[in-house]
């Protein structure tokens, strides 16, 4: 085989390679979409597939793939700065704020 063949047979075969890659879909958010705080320093995904974000100065929220809901000292949340987020075995998200650690089991902080 020449070179040239090899060469059109290899690019007949990267065709159907090139049209799968870049399938993934990003999508931004902001404040209009809901977002609290354009500052986000931590995020997570809980067992139930929801993306939790803690912001500079927002406090929480918590975005279901639909809405976002916004947890904030006026909701218990110690400090609306929220450096870092994980969840335990028993499904409880644990906020790292200011001076404190904090504990949300679904219901209060």
């Amino acid at each position: 085989m020449t070179l040239r063949k090899i060469r059109i047979i290899a690019s007949l075969l990267l065709i159907p390679v090139a049209g799968i890659c870049q399938q993934y879909g990003f999508r931004t958010f902001n404040l209009e979409d809901g977002l609290p705080q354009s500052e986000v320093m931590s995020m997570m995904v809980d067992r139930n597939g929801a993306i939790w974000a803690g912001t500079n100065g927002g406090g929480l929220t918590r975005f279901n793939g639909t809405d976002f809901t916004t947890f904030t000292t006026r909701d218990g949340l110690p400090d609306d700065i929220v450096y870092s987020l994980c969840e335990d075995q028993e499904g409880n998200i644990w906020c790292g704020v200011t001076n404190a650690i904090v504990k949300y089991d679904g219901i209060s902080f």
